[in-house]
């Protein structure tokens, strides 16, 4: 069994609980549909209801975690360990990335950029 490592945010977007987002998703929709619907409510809980469904989809878009691009300068250097699994034909590069985050603790996304650029570094030089 692996070690567990500690909670970090890089590692959780809102991607990984969808059902999160279509309730959001759903709550708007209703609460907009509803505002519109509802002829016989009070103007106020009218706007009330379009305020808050708007809300919702104005505070989802304006929330969401933008894809950002990893500065791969400021990450560790692969160890030479890492860069013999990442040259071996036999290994995957998912061990590789395993291996990467072990040593360095950084999150799965900047581990697999990492390796990359030094996969393609490694193709630069041997052509």
């Amino acid at each position: 069994m692996t070690d567990s490592k500690s909670f970090r945010v890089s590692d959780a977007s809102i991607r990984d609980i969808p059902w999160a987002v279509a309730a959001f998703f759903i709550l708007s929709i209703f609460s907009i549909a509803l505002g519109i619907l509802a002829g016989k409510l009070p103007d106020f809980w009218r706007g009330v209801l379009l305020g808050s469904g708007g809300g919702l989809i104005a505070a989802f878009f304006l929330l969401r975690p933008a894809p950002g691009k990893i500065d791969i300068g400021s990450l560790p250097q692969p160890s030479d360990r890492v860069m013999a699994i990442c040259r071996d034909s036999g290994s995957s590069f998912v061990e590789a990335v395993k291996a990467y985050r072990e040593e360095s603790g950084v999150g799965l996304s900047e581990s697999t950029a990492v390796l990359r650029h030094y996969q393609s570094q490694v193709k630069k030089t041997s052509e």
